[in-house]
């Protein structure tokens, strides 16, 4: 047993002696190879001393003789005894810590951050170029705005103008209006353009003139990223047309949040419309102008009643009966006011379901209302009627309309058209006809009106659709 234990003893003690010089002529090749990197860095400190750098290099060489006992695949089981020992030897080598110099990457990021700084002075001086206006609406297209980011950049089917954080060179946007009068009533802004991705809702301000007319969140859709399609769509902010004022006004939406530029929160516009009130937009031009003639006739009446008074004898058979009665019950006049004759609708001429036709959409659009001008040569007694032949957009749901004649209401409620038969776009066309008092009529120019009292978008129900109409004036 004795004999055995010492034969054991020599063999494990002739392993480990194998295995530690192979492992020793391993560590003498590595340190030999590895070694040339720390001379060639000493011959660029040094310069002269070139050769004395290659001497250890040579005299490392002999020692690689070692390579022969290639007991590689014994290491492989003793290496985690083995390595930490020669660990500490070969820690010097270890100057490959050069490697820290990717720290340097961090100063990749900042230089586009600052690119954005550069436009923020270009803001100021721009407003003052202004759109002027003298008609009822005025449409400020993305380019139109400045200050935001982009100014006609391309995204999802249209081009916008984003305004982001307030900590950014672009969380303002600024548009000029010239208008060639006071407004009157109620104004109103009309945006087209998209919040930001995810929940939270971007807070923005809009002032017209520094005074504020909406300040929350920005109730527009979320934009759809990442399929960028675009989600856009219409927001209203309706506010007193007395906050105008002839000349340059100023329009501005402000992004409140904290942000980053191209990081939410942001606001995207991409086109925007100011609405002025109708009392406030000129009249339309009358269809007819014989306005004239009926002045003079007042003054030719007071001549014959000098002459009346002479024949004292017959008060009886008096023509002023007959003259009262044939305005009364004569033939009552019609004028026709085609669909091209309408102000303000969307159209004009348009065809559909067979005809030509003009639109009113939501009180939220630019085209909410239709103005028709008329004059007339006398004071009309009696009943009047307006008929309209026309329909209502598709849908259960009927559009709310208010008709008035010379801003006297004759009807208010919901369109007794029929219904659009969408999609066949076959056109259902009909008539409904409304009456009312013809004193609301006067002599001269006289102005109808058709509003759309719903909410609504451009293009989309509830709206009111005119073929034509016709005046009837006792």
């Amino acid at each position: 047993m004795h004999t055995q234990h010492s034969r054991r003893l020599q063999l494990w003690l002739l392993i480990i002696t194998a295995l530690s010089a192979a492992l020793l002529g391993f560590i003498i090749v590595w340190i030999a190879g590895n070694g040339v990197m720390p001379s060639d860095r000493r011959r660029v400190v040094l310069g002269a001393n070139d050769a004395t750098p290659t001497q250890p290099a040579a005299q490392r060489s002999p020692t690689a003789k070692l390579e022969t006992p290639t007991f590689i695949p014994l290491p492989a089981e003793l290496t985690p005894s083995a390595l930490p020992t020669p660990a500490s030897a070969d820690e010097p080598p270890t100057e490959s810590p050069a490697e820290s110099a990717p720290p340097i990457e961090p100063i990749v990021p900042p230089v586009p951050t600052e690119r954005p700084s550069a436009p923020a002075v270009q803001p100021t001086p721009r407003p003052p170029v202004p759109i002027r206006v003298d008609g009822s609406q005025v449409r400020l297209e993305d380019t139109a705005w400045q200050g935001g980011y982009g100014q006609g950049r391309g995204y999802g089917g249209r081009s916008a103008t984003w305004v982001y954080g307030s900590g950014t060179a672009y969380s303002t946007m600024t548009a000029a209006v010239t208008l060639d009068r006071q407004p009157q009533g109620t104004a109103a802004l009309r945006v087209e353009g998209m919040d930001s991705e995810g929940r939270a809702k971007t807070p923005i301000l809009i002032t017209v003139n520094g005074q504020q007319i909406f300040r929350g969140p920005n109730p527009l859709p979320d934009d759809d990223l990442p399929l960028e399609s675009g989600t856009w769509d219409a927001a209203s902010w309706t506010f007193n047309a007395a906050l105008l004022r002839p000349g340059q006004n100023v329009i501005q939406i402000r992004n409140l949040a904290q942000g980053e530029f191209g990081r939410p929160p942001f606001f995207m516009l991409d086109y925007a419309d100011l609405i002025l009130d109708d009392e406030a937009r000129p009249k339309p031009a009358p269809t007819n102008q014989p306005a004239p003639p009926p002045q003079p006739t007042d003054a030719p009446t007071p001549q014959p009643e000098p002459s009346s008074p002479e024949p004292t004898s017959i008060p009886a058979p008096a023509p002023e009966l007959p003259t009262a009665e044939p305005t009364q019950g004569s033939a009552a006049a019609e004028i026709r006011l085609e669909d091209t004759a309408w102000q303000g609708g969307y159209g004009q001429g348009r065809s559909y379901g067979g005809r030509s036709a003009t639109w009113v959409y939501g009180s939220g659009t630019a085209y909410s209302t239709m103005t028709a001008a008329v004059t007339l040569d006398r004071q009309p007694q009696g009943t009047a009627a307006l008929r309209v032949e026309g329909m209502d957009s598709e849908g259960r749901a009927k559009t709310p309309i208010r008709i008035t004649v010379n801003d006297q209401t004759i009807f208010q409620g919901p369109n007794p058209l029929p219904d659009d038969d969408l999609p066949l776009e076959s056109g259902t066309w009909d008539a409904a006809s409304w009456t009312f008092d013809a004193a609301l009529l006067q002599p001269g120019p006289n102005t109808i009106q058709i509003r759309n009292l719903a909410q609504g978008a451009f293009g989309q129900p509830p709206f009111f659709m005119l073929d034509y109409a016709v005046l009837v004036v006792p």
